[in-house]
């Protein structure tokens, strides 16, 4: 069982708009109006794939409520810390025809000490019944350094593989407690190593990490080349033009529920680049976040499309197409 922490959920509504511009006026429902967060995301995904996981987190308030109804009628199985007071965010996001979206993200409020010790006992007490953590997801006001510290290392002294999409000092004091994967966005790496993501600033901030215990560093770029960084090896993924492309919202949360699926199916480390990265794009088949082909045999086809180049030993093998 995967355990996936997603500290600052929210009520997702995404609203197609095909002629979407600024300066006017639209009425109109959401077309989709679920839980939200990285984390909810990846676990959407997870269920799809069939891992049994157990989302973690916490909401508040009237907003709180409705998420928690939310994850309910998802059948997405969750251990979530009620907050009465404050309130849980809202995210709104509008797509175009092109799929190009415009996203409105509220902060979260800040989270209440007595919630703060009883999410961080229950998901220590949780660890070892799992044999994985994944955190994703922005951070909320009230959590600290200390909280990703002590989850990481309770994870690792149990030898769970932990999973990193979180950003800034955050990321760092996790990395630097042992986790064992990070996969972040290009702006996010940016953030965080203040390069832009080309492959030898990759490699160079892995091989920073790598002495806490840091076994792959991965960065995704949107329609652009993804890059794989692991001790002894380097897969470079080029995605397929897609014609029937909807939105790339929550394929990044696709992609890490694909990664670990692939671990827990013991795949290489070039065939679980290549299953996540199909993972995130039947993502952007869709309009909503996590939502990915429940035939598995498609996402596989999806892989075949690829252009993948792998670097061993220093040097790139031939670019193949089919894996």
């Amino acid at each position: 069982m995967v355990i996936v922490l997603n500290l600052n959920m929210a009520i997702d509504k995404t609203f197609y708009i095909d002629d979407f511009s600024t300066g006017k006026t639209f009425r109109k429902n959401a077309d989709i109006s679920i839980a939200g967060g990285k984390g909810v995301n990846v676990s959407r995904a997870l269920k799809t794939l069939g891992i049994e996981y157990k989302l973690f987190g916490i909401c508040m308030g009237f907003n709180g409520k409705l998420i928690i109804e939310k994850l309910k009628r998802e059948k997405i199985e969750n251990k979530i810390v009620y907050q009465k007071n404050g309130e849980s965010r809202n995210c709104i996001t509008v797509v175009n025809k092109k799929g190009l979206s415009t996203d409105i993200n509220e902060e979260g409020e800040r989270i209440k000490r007595k919630s703060y010790n009883l999410l961080l006992k229950s998901i220590i007490d949780e660890i070892p019944q799992s044999n994985g953590l994944c955190i994703s997801g922005r951070s909320i006001k009230g959590i600290d350094e200390n909280f990703y510290r002590k989850i990481v290392r309770a994870a690792k002294k149990k030898n769970l593989n932990v999973y990193l999409d979180i950003t800034s000092r955050f990321l760092k004091k996790s990395v630097e407690a042992g986790a064992d994967t990070v996969k972040i966005n290009s702006s996010e790496f940016l953030e965080f190593s203040n390069k832009t993501n080309t492959l030898s600033n990759i490699e160079k901030t892995f091989n920073k990490y790598k002495k806490y215990g840091l076994k792959r560093f991965i960065v995704t770029d949107g329609p652009r080349d993804i890059i794989a960084v692991s001790d002894k090896e380097v897969v470079t993924l080029k995605p397929p033009v897609l014609y029937d492309f909807v939105s790339a919202v929550g394929a990044g949360d696709s992609f890490m529920a694909g990664l670990i699926y692939s671990d827990i199916q013991k795949f290489n480390f070039k065939e679980s680049s290549v299953f996540a990265t199909a993972c995130s794009i039947s993502d952007c088949k869709t309009l909503g976040a996590g939502i990915i082909d429940k035939n598995l045999k498609d996402i596989i086809k999806i892989s075949k499309r690829l252009d993948v180049l792998c670097k061993l030993g220093g040097k790139y093998g031939k670019n193949k197409r089919n894996i």
